[in-house]
């Protein structure tokens, strides 16, 4: 056996006949294949972490101005998601967002709910054009509208190929 890979390493390091394309063929395709995961894994937890980032600045806001001005906390909640995450960017498509604001849903939270696609490279090759990711926020405020106690939370929702 030692005789062997003393034979191939001798042939591998002096035969010019192409064998070092055969031999490394089947390390090329593996190889770009995980190179195009790590990218579009890499892309999809920036965009959740600028999702997220933005999921609870909006249910902060939506809880605050849910207390001091009820009819406009959804409007300053959606433009704060906004502000936060730009939508311009080439590797996802818009997100999609929801806010639930207390006596909607039974609770005196905020809840918001985010989604978004990220558009992958090359894994888009092997059939996985997308990659969905998304998160909740919570948010509920107590106490006077000068001095309010503030609390936020979230949860990432795991990731979905398509």
């Amino acid at each position: 056996m030692l005789n062997f890979i003393k034979a191939q390493y001798h042939k591998f390091t002096h035969d010019e006949d192409g064998f070092v394309l055969a031999a490394f063929l089947p390390l090329i395709i593996p190889a770009f294949v995980l190179l195009g995961l790590v990218i579009d894994y890499g892309r999809a937890q920036m965009a959740q972490d600028r999702l997220f980032v933005a999921a609870q600045e909006a249910a902060l806001t939506a809880a605050y101005y849910g207390q001091t001005a009820p009819d406009k906390a959804l409007e300053r909640a959606q433009k704060i998601f906004h502000a936060n995450f730009d939508n311009g960017s080439i590797y996802f498509r818009p997100a999609s967002f929801e806010i639930i604001t207390p006596g909607t849903n039974g609770e005196d939270r905020v809840f918001v709910t985010a989604r978004v696609v990220v558009e992958t490279s090359i894994l888009g090759l092997l059939n996985f054009s997308d990659l969905t990711v998304g998160l909740q926020a919570a948010a509920s405020c107590t106490g006077s509208a000068l001095a309010p106690t503030c609390v936020v939370s979230g949860d990432r929702l795991g990731a979905d190929y398509e």
